[in-house]
């Protein structure tokens, strides 16, 4: 399948499968125009005809006790319910593994689900930490204007910046 075909199916599979809206024009951006992009970083399996599971990796460069070493994160890992149980996604890890070592890549590493985690374990791959997610909004004002609405959200982009304020004036 050329880049286009493999991306448009990996878009519909992951929005199926987590029942998401994601365009195929950022998933294409994601894959394909990442400045330490992967020349392999969309891998699927076929069952017949059916591409059934997807898994996408994206490369980065990161230092490591002063050695700078060529990384790849597994992530929008899915695979269609009619075809889980069946070995569909070990398959489509152990290709990448392949792929992506004769890509000089020096290490893979995920932020797994319960649905994949034991198969990751299956695989050799190692837990090393567990991580708690934290998010700082850039727009606090977008984002409550999502979520609660304008008026709300004035109110409350006014006051979150005070506080944000004395925050970041503590440091």
């Amino acid at each position: 399948m050329e880049k286009n075909t493999v991306s448009d199916k990996f878009c519909d599979i992951f929005n199926t499968v987590f029942q998401k809206n994601i365009s195929k024009l950022s998933f294409g951006y994601k894959y394909f125009e990442n400045p330490y992009r992967l020349s392999t970083p969309l891998f699927f399996e076929k069952v017949g005809k059916d591409v059934a599971g997807i898994n996408g990796f994206i490369a980065a460069k990161c230092i490591c006790e002063s050695q700078e070493l060529y990384v790849a994160q597994s992530c929008d890992s899915a695979v269609l319910q009619q075809f889980r149980g069946h070995g569909v996604f070990t398959s489509i890890i152990k290709k990448a593994q392949k792929q992506l070592q004769s890509e000089s890549v020096d290490f893979l590493f995920g932020f797994p689900n319960q649905n994949s985690y034991h198969s990751f374990i299956k695989l050799g791959w190692t837990h090393e930490a567990d991580f708690c997610r934290f998010f700082l909004p850039i727009d606090w004002y977008a984002l409550l204007n999502n979520k609660i609405g304008k008026g709300f959200a004035r109110l409350a982009h006014i006051l979150l910046n005070k506080i944000t304020l004395l925050r970041i004036n503590r440091f």
